[in-house]
């Protein structure tokens, strides 16, 4: 296990944790685990709001689109909805720690905390826990890499020409509709309308899903120096759940239609299991295959599972060990993962393209170690 894994940029070591056990399992039973998550939510829900809103949430096309990978967003999905059912339960010192560790699944969970806060406000002394994970990973990056800022510095310097961002918000705003098919419609004018006079679980909710909804939007369209971290459609699953929610509680006499409508949504869609990137890796992989080498470094997991590789075996490692590639030997840079370690510039210096594809955006490279 190396330092990088848990305290290099965008490691998610929370989500890490979570899924170490996990991370030999092939591309089957990894979209069985991602069903399981899944499921698990919908329980969640039918405790929180009952079997409706459970329903509502399973009929989300985006729901059923996790791809072929362990993504953070669907763990982080399940502890959200966790978090509103501990809430709701007023178990709010694991609410709080929920919370808590959930940050170091999607960083951009932190800005719930200020929702949480102000639920926590009648039990002041249970708002420090929600920073109880976030703080003993800080520690323990220091502790481990001797660097008392090097962890800020390390994520707020990622940019590179070459990453993948993109130009406009109305992609995120697309996404609502792809992830909820019609339910959006019942969900934000429930949401609107119970929000000054709802209870704290409400207003959790409801903030939280505006929080997220517009730090999406907003940074999509500023194309942030984060780059890939924001621009695809997934993200907004961590949404999924409060907007069931809202949706499956909505008062209106068009919820059974609506219902039938988005039963047969995800019935007659072409719904895609494969995403731009793997769609995109896939013909990668096969030009891999065909070519002879002693060692392919890669960053990007799905080509672990699309070879039947494990990280770190003697025919593949991460882009880390680059430095100790020898003639001959083979590198996959991507502008999503890879570019967060090296830049494309500071690559060709050392290693010749051999192959190059390019699918809305999302960059894949070849290159042979000269």
């Amino acid at each position: 296990m190396t330092t990088s894994m848990w305290f290099q940029p965008w490691q998610r070591a929370g989500f890490k944790l979570l899924y170490l056990p996990l991370k030999d399992l092939d591309l089957g039973a990894i979209r069985f685990v991602n069903l399981l998550v899944i499921v698990a939510c919908s329980a969640l829900l039918y405790r929180v709001a009952g079997a409706f809103v459970a329903l509502v949430f399973l009929t989300f096309p985006l729901v059923h689109q996790t791809g072929a990978r362990f993504y953070s967003e669907i763990p982080a999905m399940l502890l959200i909805t966790a978090s509103i059912l501990l809430l709701q339960r007023q178990r709010l010192a694991w609410f709080a720690l929920t919370l808590s560790y959930a940050v170091l699944v999607r960083f951009e969970i932190a800005l719930l905390f200020l929702p949480a806060a102000y639920v926590l406000r009648k039990k002041p002394s249970y708002i420090p826990l929600l920073f109880v994970f976030p703080l003993t990973f800080y520690i323990v990056s220091v502790a481990v890499t001797g660097e008392w800022t090097g962890l800020f510095e390390r994520y707020t310097s990622y940019t590179h020409e070459h990453s993948w961002k993109g130009d406009d918000p109305s992609h995120y705003l697309r996404a609502v509709f792809i992830m909820g098919g019609l339910w959006p419609l019942l969900a934000f004018p429930t949401l609107i309308a119970r929000l000054r006079r709802g209870d704290d679980l409400v207003r959790f909710m409801g903030l939280s899903t505006i929080a997220l909804l517009l730090l999406y939007t907003l940074s999509y369209w500023k194309k942030t120096a984060f780059g890939p971290i924001i621009g695809i459609e997934r993200h907004v699953l961590l949404t999924a759940p409060m907007i069931a929610v809202f949706a499956g509680t909505a008062r209106t006499p068009y919820r059974a239609p609506m219902m039938w409508v988005a039963v047969i949504i995800p019935l007659v869609l072409p719904l895609k299991q494969k995403g731009v990137e793997e769609r995109t890796l896939d013909p990668a992989c096969a030009v891999i295959q065909e070519l002879t080498y002693h060692k392919l470094y890669v960053e990007h997991g799905y080509v672990n599972l699309r070879l039947g590789e494990p990280l770190h075996s003697d025919a593949i490692t991460t882009l880390e060990f680059r430095k100790e590639a020898q003639p001959g030997d083979l590198m996959l840079w991507e502008n999503h993962y890879a570019a967060r370690l090296i830049g494309y510039d500071e690559v060709i210096m050392n290693w010749m393209p051999i192959w190059h594809a390019s699918t809305a955006g999302f960059d894949v490279y070849l290159l042979r170690k000269t």
